[in-house]
Parts: C-alpha cells; sequence; structure tokens
C-alpha cells in the first residue's frame, strides 16, 4: 500500500502560489488548502483546494497542525515576516525542488527555499531561510545567499556570490563572480552586475549603475 501523501498548507493565492502548488504536487504533496488575507476570499475554491482564511487560521482550533506550511507570497519582507510566524508557532516549514531542477548533493537549502523547474543550484551553494530560486535561474558554486533572497526567471548568479537578505535579483540579470551584494538590494531585470552592491541599493542597466530608489 502507498503512503499517504504529505500535506502542505500554502500561505498565499495569487501566481506564486499557482506556480509552487503545481511543484508541491509534482514533488508528491496533496495540497491542503490555502491562505490569504483577503477575507471575501475565505473558503474559496483557488487551484485544486479550499482558501481556508488567512493568518489567523494558523493558531485557530481549526488549524491543521500535521499538515506542512510554505509561504508562497513574492515579496520578500512580507515573506519573510509570514516565516518568522510560522516558525514561531511551530509548523514544519520543508524546502521544494522542483523534479527538472539541478541540485548539486553539496548545496543547502535552509526551511522555506524553493528552487523552481529548470533551475540549477551547483555545488557548495548555501540557499537561506526563504530563498526563490525561480524558474530557470542559476547559483554556482559557494554562493551564499540570505534569508528570503529572490533570484528572478532566468538570472545568473556566478560562483562565489554573496547576497544578503531580503535582495530581489531581476529576470535575466547576471552577476559577475564574487561580487557581493547587500541587504534589501533591488537588481533590474536584465542587469550586468560587475561590481559590488550596498545595503538598500537599486542597480540597473549593462553594466549595472545605481539610481535612486522611489519613495513608497
Amino acid at each position: 500500500m502507498a503512503p499517504a501523501a504529505k500535506r502542505l498548507i500554502i500561505w498565499g493565492a495569487g501566481g506564486h502560489a499557482k506556480v509552487v502548488a503545481d511543484l508541491a504536487r509534482a514533488a508528491g504533496y496533496q495540497i491542503a488548502g490555502y491562505l490569504d488575507e483577503s477575507v471575501p476570499r475565505h473558503h474559496q475554491q483557488f487551484c485544486g483546494a479550499q482558501i481556508l482564511g488567512g493568518s489567523h487560521w494558523l493558531t485557530s482550533p481549526d488549524a491543521d497542525r500535521l499538515s506542512e506550511v510554505f509561504v508562497a507570497i513574492g515579496d520578500n519582507s512580507a515573506r519573510a515576516r509570514c516565516l518568522e510566524l510560522a516558525l514561531r508557532e511551530g509548523y514544519f516549514v520543508p524546502t521544494l525542488i522542483h523534479p527538472t531542477a539541478t541540485m548539486s548533493p553539496t548545496a543547502r537549502l535552509a526551511s522555506g527555499a524553493i528552487v523552481m523547474a529548470g533551475a540549477i543550484v551547483q555545488a557548495d551553494a548555501v540557499i537561506g531561510v526563504g530563498g526563490i530560486i525561480n524558474t530557470g535561474a542559476s547559483v554556482d558554486h559557494d554562493c551564499v545567499l540570505g534569508h528570503c533572497v529572490h533570484v528572478a526567471p532566468g538570472a545568473r548568479l556566478a560562483g562565489q556570490v554573496e547576497i544578503g537578505d531580503r535582495t530581489f535579483v531581476g529576470i535575466g540579470a547576471v552577476v559577475i563572480p564574487r561580487i557581493k551584494i547587500g541587504h534589501d538590494c533591488i537588481v533590474g531585470a536584465g542587469a550586468a552586475v560587475i561590481k559590488d552592491v550596498l545595503d538598500g541599493q537599486t542597480v540597473v542597466g549593462v553594466p549595472a549603475r545605481t539610481i535612486p530608489r522611489k519613495s513608497p
């Protein structure tokens, strides 16, 4: 008799959550439900399962503490906050790796990290808590990525790159070897990073240059 599939609650109910759900099913999970803060969406069907409620559901009497929880929110800071709550409440937060991804056996992924379809993570790379290595991206040997870093589809990190917490590397960007990128940075789509990037900076272009960040 085949073992029962592991149950997964996905925190998030947007486009990123759809991709995570497909990956999770490919990895053998049963989707037990979704969490979303929009009250009108509660109890609606989404991507093959019900939206159970918002973050309060995790601490409610209805909470399913036998299920694992994965945060599928693209915004790095929001994902970090949600992961902190889920871990503090004692939920198991897995790593997820798409069956078509290429993972070195010496690479290390922390809780809540995900490696999407066609992505490559090479020898001795380290992906921190809540990291996203998105579709077709590559992270070469000895890279170290902090918490809740997002490497967007098709981006390329050469060897020994270091990236700080909550930094976003845009679609198709490239980073040459041994570059250090700080915390809370944005690397624009298609940028070529050839020198270090300080905390909080936004860089764009080829070669990448710093531009002022827009106020919220």
